[in-house]
């Protein structure tokens, strides 16, 4: 308030000023106008002066009765936030003490593991050591008696050795002997059958000579011997040649045996051979890895097997075939690459033929892996 009355007063001597002024100058302006004339004016601006004021205060009571409402709405504002700040920094503080407390524990906790940890740990550790002592002392006797009875062994192995090689040179020796007795033997044997075919060939061929008989191609064993197994073979030819053969019979058969592959597909046709023209096993040299044909070089029994493989998602049809003449077919068809087998045993005769061939346009599948393969031998 004594604001405002200090800012009236203020006010008020600057009108007076101002009015002074603006007196003096309408008094010289204008010298007709009356004194009453003047202070009627002076009077009136005044009280417009203090309406002014009046509505000034007024204002002023009321911008002064606001600012004290938001002082006090402020001064409650805050007294709420001290109030809320204060229960948070207790509730933070009972956090912390929780927190504190907890941590506290889980550190009691981790000590208290880490020395039932420890003392097992050492526990675990002792047993160890002395169940691994234990162990090596028992398995160093063990490797100890291991390692003496390998040194008898040994020393029982290089006598028997020594024995050995003094057995083979032996046996060797007698070998030597009993080789060159029979080469002897052999010769002398030879030298007989000789001597004692050769008045019965002179007598095939004087008949021969006189028309008595026909000589066409046949072949005879005109001599043998049983302790020897030595036997003198006869063979007349058609063009009345005779060839006169000396032969050992050790009862032993003639091995035949192959085993060929195809490291590559190939394109079949109607009567195409399939070549399998990679070899493992020839024995004999029965099959033709340049044909796929395999001629029997003695007659017997045979196994012969095979295997084949079509290309992916088509179909293959092959025949296995003997002398021309169809024996069996193998058949493969669907998705993907199927394999299909032949497996036989047939008996030959000198000089046949056996192959696997093609009736129609077709492809069998091989890679380097050689997935396909032709294979056979003699059983008797």
């Amino acid at each position: 308030m004594a604001v405002v009355i200090t800012l009236f007063i203020s006010l008020s001597l600057t009108f007076v000023g101002a009015s002074s002024s603006s007196i003096g100058s309408e008094f010289e302006s204008s010298l007709s106008c009356s004194k009453f004339h003047f202070e009627e004016k002076v009077l009136e601006k005044l009280v417009r002066l203090e309406h002014k004021m009046q509505i000034l205060e007024e204002k002023m009571d009321a911008r002064e009765k606001l600012n004290t409402a938001k002082l006090d709405e402020i001064s409650n504002i805050m007294d709420a936030r001290e109030k809320l700040n204060t229960a948070k920094l207790d509730e933070i503080n009972n956090i912390k003490k929780q927190t504190e407390t907890f941590v506290q524990s889980v550190k009691d906790t981790q000590i208290q593991d880490q020395t039932r940890f420890n003392k097992s740990y050492q526990e675990i550790v002792e047993h160890f050591n002395t169940k691994a002592t234990n162990e090596t002392d028992i398995y160093g006797h063990q490797i100890n008696t291991l390692l003496e009875s390998f040194s008898s062994k040994i020393e029982v192995f290089t006598e028997a050795e020594k024995k050995r090689e003094s057995v083979t040179e032996l046996m060797q020796i007698n070998l030597d002997r009993e080789q060159k007795r029979f080469n002897s033997s052999y010769d002398q044997i030879v030298e007989y059958f000789k001597e004692s075919s050769k008045k019965t060939l002179l007598e095939l061929i004087v008949n021969q000579q006189k028309g008595r008989i026909y000589l066409s191609k046949y072949s005879i064993i005109i001599g043998f011997c049983p302790s020897s197994k030595v036997f003198v073979h006869c063979e007349v030819s058609n063009d009345k040649r005779i060839n006169l053969r000396v032969y050992r019979n050790d009862g032993k058969k003639e091995a035949v045996a192959f085993s060929a592959y195809r490291s590559r597909s190939q394109t079949l046709s109607y009567g195409s051979i399939v070549v399998f023209d990679g070899v493992w096993t020839n024995v004999g040299n029965g099959y033709e890895p340049s044909t796929g044909i395999f001629t029997a070089l003695y007659p017997g029994l045979y196994h012969l097997t095979a295997v084949v493989v079509s290309s992916s998602g088509n179909s293959l049809m092959l025949y296995l075939r003997h002398n021309g003449s169809r024996l069996t077919r193998s058949y493969q068809t669907g998705d993907g690459y199927k394999t299909g087998t032949f497996d036989v045993v047939l008996n030959l005769q000198k000089g046949d033929k056996v192959y696997i061939d093609s009736q129609s346009i077709q492809t069998i599948y091989s890679d380097s892996t050689k997935f396909i393969t032709f294979s056979g031998y003699r059983i008797t």
